[in-house]
């Protein structure tokens, strides 16, 4: 039976079609986009536009050219089934008799699918014109997504996602190669049963999770806690724990860390940042990454419950001091296409280099319990960065020495 505080709360309706709560059974259930990010907000505006009726036989066609997808990927049907019966599909008019539809699912984390079709509505034609997929990556991601570490996670680009000699970097490659192997070696069945025990495993010690999570974000973020205070005790409130925590944490990633980062390589690749000058790479990320400040502030004034407000409130809060160390990284990475000298890290852009090593090699190795949120704790409250120097020490020799050899 539906939970008394969702009834309640119109945005925790929002979030059953996306964290939708279901008996424990042995068929693992795939997670879907986060309601604070981006694709989430296209769900919703699916919803909201698609006021055309669909016939019946466009709806089926839709379903049944997805679950042939998923069988050519080797995604188990049933668990997806559910979701597909939940996800809206749009409708708009191309023409006076033909119909654009669309459908988007997200059947594990870092792999997407959109289905768009066609269809001529008259009497005589059934048949739809055309089926277009638009996939993500069709492989598990080389760098795991929050859901597939602990709820909590960094990204590639703290570690150096494209360095141009990875020769040179012996530490790095090895991991690398290591990422790689490992990745493309889960078939997506592993990928969902990996999750599903994470989900039970976070359920069956929810106390104990919430605690560490707490800890460690105050650790990292201390100027944020009482957003992230607030954040943690209103999820301790509801049903699916672990997939909120991973996908808001994956939120804060993908806004103050793959967002600017992307952002940075397409202004270089278009000759919007010359060589020469980290100064003017520094500012275009403090521009990026206020825009994406500037814009939480007006969606948490427009934030329709305190669910809503409390979590972009903490991705905002601990945004603005995860991108002090992240913008040194992205600094950094930059100096070997744009030839300037790479200022040295600082403390913290050190540690989140560090963590996303450790987490990167966690992922490899299968160490994913609550014990690595513990160990990512020490990581963040002890001094230094222990057996991770080597890593970015090695990263730090790399950037000085390309400028060097180029000179």
């Amino acid at each position: 039976m539906e939970s008394a505080i969702v009834k309640k709360i119109p945005f925790l309706q929002k979030m059953k079609r996306i964290f939708k709560r279901e008996p424990s059974r042995n068929v693992p259930v795939a997670i879907e986009p986060p309601p604070v990010s981006e694709k989430a907000d296209l769900l919703y505006h699916y919803a909201r536009c698609n006021t055309m009726p669909l016939r019946q036989e466009e709806s089926d066609a839709i379903t049944m050219k997805m679950i042939r997808k998923f069988q050519e990927l080797g995604i188990p049907i049933k668990p997806m089934l559910e979701r597909l019966r939940h996800l809206p599909i749009t409708a708009t008019n191309e023409t006076a008799n033909v119909v654009a539809l669309s459908q988007y699912i997200c059947p594990l984390p870092g792999v997407s699918i959109e289905l768009k079709a066609r269809f001529q509505r008259d009497s005589h034609r059934t048949m739809p014109l055309s089926f277009h997929f638009i996939e993500g990556p069709c492989r598990p991601p080389r760098f795991p997504h929050a859901s597939q570490h602990t709820g909590w996670g960094l990204s590639d680009v703290c570690m150096t996602a494209m360095p141009h000699r990875p020769d040179l970097l012996p530490l790095w490659s090895a991991l690398h190669k290591r990422r790689v192997t490992h990745a493309n070696s889960l078939t997506y069945r592993d990928q969902l049963l990996l999750l599903q025990k994470k989900r039970e495993e976070c359920a069956a010690n929810s106390d104990r999770f919430l605690e560490l999570h707490l800890r460690l974000w105050c650790a990292i973020a201390p100027e944020a806690q009482p957003s992230i205070e607030r954040f943690i005790d209103r999820v301790s409130t509801l049903p699916n724990i672990y997939d909120y925590l991973s996908e808001t944490n994956q939120a804060v990633v993908e806004a103050f860390i793959k967002k600017p980062y992307q952002q940075a390589v397409q202004a270089r690749c278009e000759q919007a940042l010359l060589p020469g000058d980290h100064k003017t790479v520094a500012a275009f990320l403090e521009k990026k990454t206020n825009e994406v400040e500037q814009d939480l502030v007006e969606r948490i004034s427009k934030a329709g419950s305190d669910l809503e407000r409390t979590t972009l409130d903490f991705i905002l809060k601990t945004g603005i001091v995860l991108k002090k160390g992240i913008i040194p990284i992205i600094i950094q990475e930059m100096s070997e296409p744009l030839n300037y000298p790479s200022p040295p890290l600082d403390a913290f852009s050190r540690k989140l280099q560090a963590a996303a090593f450790k987490q990167a090699t966690a992922f490899v190795e299968g160490r994913c319990s609550a014990d690595e949120l513990e160990s990512d704790l020490i990581l963040f409250t002890n001094e230094g960065i222990g057996e991770w120097a080597p890593y970015a020490d090695e990263l730090e020799a790399y950037y000085a020495s390309r400028r060097s050899a180029r000179a």
